[in-house]
């Protein structure tokens, strides 16, 4: 009787297998991680034709349906950022192979 009662006890205080569960999890966070990869990977290289210093305060927060959404980090680089795309950065995006109809700053 007290060997059936001792196995309970041991079944009861037996650490749950969570290896299943971390690995579903981190197959998940894999999936996203190759998606953002698939969808910002030629973005982020066409990028680079951006000066550095409006690039260093963007973020890239979307891109659906071919508009690029960017996050600044103060409204003096969102100023910059937009004079530059209007006065030919989107032509220079395009030709560095980014396929955006248009870029849309947020702040």
């Amino acid at each position: 009787m007290s060997l059936n009662r001792a196995s309970k006890v041991q079944e009861w205080r037996r650490i749950p297998d969570r290896s299943s569960h971390l690995a579903a999890s981190l197959g998940e966070e894999f999936a996203t991680i190759k998606r953002q990869h698939k969808t910002f990977g030629g973005i982020a290289a066409a990028w680079n034709v951006v000066p550095e210093h409006l690039a260093q305060g963007a973020v890239f927060k979307s891109l659906s349906r071919g508009v690029l959404t960017v996050s600044v980090s103060e409204a003096s680089l969102r100023f910059e950022l937009d004079r530059w795309l209007r006065e030919g950065g989107r032509d220079e995006l395009s030709k560095a192979g980014m396929r955006v109809r248009n870029v849309k700053i947020v702040g």
